[in-house]
């Protein structure tokens, strides 16, 4: 009886009597929407979405839409596939370890033909995002991945955003940032970096995978378009990265500590552009395959201490190379050849 209230429950309303103390909404098989799919949960003592059973969730011509609010965020175990449309998910956790949690002991396969956003903040604990053995991929659009940790150790997985075993493959740009709260509700927060106080790792980028799904195979973390990455905190690495990070045909730009780029220009004539603020960083780029012979140019503008940068150009014609650090004690390697860089020298600190 009386009024009813439109929407759903999120952080500011969940302490009501309306909540359940079980997950917000409990995914009990597989879905298969013939437009688009929504499930939306929130629980004042529990997981606000749960697929833990790892059903495959399906929107055959249109998006996927997860919200997940509670003590612990998401529970995220299966497959999200928008062949014609686009996933967005948006996760908080209240109080309690996990917000968004996709930690899968085998392949799972996020797949949409225009965007993937994937919005976590975590209000108490530090971890946001946890990706592991996944396949993201998009044909035509962006990945955002968006993730703000709070001030106290999960004890598990620390860092705020976490992804290991994972291939991303986007069709334009990839973007890891920030996130804030908007009305109760995790959003994207463009221009700010995946954040923690707590003297945690930010950004976490570790052994990517190789994953097939429809006939074809990702590997690593590459974009067509343009790759950002920003990662900050107090006391750690705003981002650590031990994988290939691959722009195939525009800009590579990261802020934070201790990431490895590799960047392969493979367009006859191309542009090249790469930004790193940060320290002890590793940089590789070459212009490689037959286009090469046409020239290229390479940009690269470094703004900190102990860098690495090795730069190899293959082509015999018309090859510009403009580097520029703001810094201490870096090592800056160029040459022409057409074998693949191997050993290069690296800046150590002395």
């Amino acid at each position: 009886s009386g009024s009813k209230s439109s929407g759903y429950f999120n952080a500011n309303n969940n302490s009501t009597s309306n909540v359940t103390t079980s997950a917000g909404a409990l995914v009990g098989g597989a879905i298969t929407a013939g437009t688009s799919l929504t499930i939306k949960g929130v629980s004042a003592s529990n997981w606000g979405l749960q697929n833990s059973s790892a059903y495959t969730l399906t929107a055959t011509n249109g998006d996927i839409s997860l919200v997940g609010v509670g003590l612990n965020g998401t529970y995220q175990m299966g497959s999200l596939i928008a062949s014609a449309g686009s996933i967005g998910i948006s996760s908080v956790s209240t109080s309690s370890v996990w917000s968004y949690y996709a930690q899968s002991g085998s392949q799972v396969n996020y797949i949409a033909l225009n965007d993937i956003n994937i919005a976590s903040y975590a209000v108490t604990y530090s971890s946001a995002i946890n990706l592991t053995n996944i396949l993201i991929r998009t044909t035509n659009g962006d990945i955002v991945l968006s993730a703000r940790g709070g001030v106290t150790s999960n004890g598990s997985v620390s860092q705020v955003l976490y992804m290991a075993g994972v291939a991303v493959k986007a069709g334009r740009n990839f973007t890891i940032q920030g996130s804030s709260l908007s009305s109760g509700i995790a959003v994207a927060a463009a221009s700010t970096a995946v954040s923690t106080t707590g003297g945690f790792i930010a950004v976490d980028v570790r052994t990517s995978a190789s994953w097939a799904y429809g006939g074809v195979t990702s590997t690593g973390y590459k974009a067509t378009g343009d790759i950002s990455i920003a990662g900050t905190s107090n006391s750690s690495y705003g981002i650590y990265a031990d994988s290939v990070i691959e722009s195939t045909a525009s800009s590579v730009t990261m802020t934070g500590d201790s990431n490895q780029v590799v960047k392969d220009l493979k367009s006859s004539n191309g542009t090249s552009t790469i930004g790193i603020t940060g320290s002890n960083n590793i940089l590789y780029a070459q212009q490689i395959d037959s286009a090469g012979a046409n020239g290229h140019t390479l940009v690269q503008n470094i703004f900190g201490d102990y860098n690495s940068i090795t730069t190899q150009q293959q082509g015999s014609n018309d090859t510009n190379v403009n580097i520029s650090t703001t810094g201490s004690h870096n090592t800056i390697t160029v040459r022409s050849s057409s074998s693949t860089i191997a050993t290069p020298l690296t800046a150590v600190a002395r």
